[in-house]
């Protein structure tokens, strides 16, 4: 049988496009998240982080997604060398105080497989969202031999010299492949011993003139923070941004979420946060932002997220603004801007009412275990000081 150039042609066109599609079939088979069971939790692993699975049960990553985990944006390099620093103050904390003797003796611990915790090479960055064992959002999944960490929430920790040592702690443990559910063991440092911390901001602060600042004004752990979207078993970080003059209020545990079973949902965050004026002083409150993320799995299960949002003195009252958000088909951010401004009395002592809740509601049908889910991050008030008129 004779055979033209123009078959020959078009038989290897066939087979480059056959690679081709295998080729993306297999990365597109990397991207889709892995769900692992790691003793009687379950933990759901991003698809840019394969797996391996070594024969003494402990995990790792290939060498190219090591290399790849080099590269994350979000300043990659920084956050695994400062977590490895702060890692490296709880084992020192650990092994020098009797605080800390207390902490290793009671849970059998081992300093030396903990210490190995603390290598690159047991440590990747992700920017995609990390899920635990309970289907909630986290900064870190820690699984033996390999912690993973959420690049932009750890450089947020760090740029706002939070006390994360518990948390790091947490992770070590977990990658150690000792169990710390509900931070059983972790949560003895919670009060982390000052003389121990260490500053992690990579920019220097610098504050304002007295005479603009809020900082005597605002007593952040006074404010007080209820509801089903900002539970106690994921607090609420509250900050004072000093060159801004932002009270900035991030939340960890907002979170709705829809699937075939479950097809609305609903959770609320009520926030008050007193103000103390001196004498010839008012507050202007001009803008308050509220933030977060939509995170559809599933494109058959059409979810719209309604959130609502008010602000107001204690005594007044405030229309309630709404923002309704269709989720689409990828994950995407989302911005609602209160701009309406609130004015305090002249050197007066005043409450600040922040009140959200969102309301995650889907139609339609779906075979698999999708969840479409809508997150509140966080909520920021920008104040000025100014001289009563």
């Amino acid at each position: 049988m004779k055979t033209n150039h123009l078959t020959i042609l078009a038989i290897g066109l066939c087979l480059s496009l056959s690679a081709q599609a295998a080729g993306l079939l297999k990365a597109l088979e990397f991207k889709l998240p892995q769900v692992i069971q790691v003793g009687n939790r379950t933990v759901t692993v991003p698809g840019s982080l394969p797996l391996i699975q070594l024969p003494n049960g402990r995990f790792t990553l290939n060498n190219d997604s090591l290399a790849l985990g080099h590269k994350v944006g979000n300043g990659g390099d920084y956050i695994r060398s400062t977590f490895i620093r702060l890692g490296e103050n709880v084992t020192e904390y650990l092994e020098t105080t009797d605080a800390g003797h207390d902490v290793v003796t009671k849970n059998a611990l081992s300093l030396d497989d903990l210490k190995a915790t603390l290598t690159t090479e047991r440590i990747a960055l992700t920017d995609e969202t990390l899920i635990d064992n309970t289907g909630s959002v986290v900064d870190a999944i820690g699984v033996p031999g390999l912690i993973i960490l959420n690049s932009a929430n750890w450089l947020d920790h760090f740029e706002k010299e939070r006390n994360v040592y518990y948390l790091v702690l947490h992770e070590m443990l977990r990658s150690s492949a000792v169990n710390d559910d509900d931070f059983v063991i972790s949560k003895d440092i919670v009060n982390f011993p000052a003389q121990f911390r260490m500053s992690t901001r990579l920019l220097p602060l610098i504050p304002m003139l007295e005479s603009d600042s809020i900082t005597e004004l605002v007593t952040l752990d006074k404010i007080a923070v209820q509801g089903s979207g900002c539970s106690a078993k994921a607090p609420a970080y509250t900050e004072l941004d000093l060159t801004k003059n932002v009270i900035d209020i991030t939340l960890k545990s907002f979170i709705t979420a829809n699937n075939q079973a479950r097809k609305m949902d609903y959770k609320t965050c009520n926030l008050a946060v007193p103000l103390k004026l001196p004498a010839g002083k008012r507050l202007t409150i001009s803008l308050i932002d509220v933030s977060g993320e939509v995170r559809p799995q599933s494109a058959d299960l059409k979810s719209t997220s309604t959130l609502r949002f008010e602000a107001f003195l204690a005594g007044s009252t405030s229309k309630i603004n709404t923002k309704a958000v269709d989720l689409g088909s990828e994950a995407r951010t989302v911005l609602f801007r209160k701009t309406d401004v609130i004015t305090t009395g002249c050197g007066t002592s005043e409450i600040l009412r922040l009140n959200v809740n969102n309301v995650l509601s889907s139609k339609g049908s779906i075979t698999g275990s999708e969840i479409n889910q809508s997150q509140v991050k966080k909520i920021s008030v920008y104040l000025s000081l100014e001289d009563c008129k």
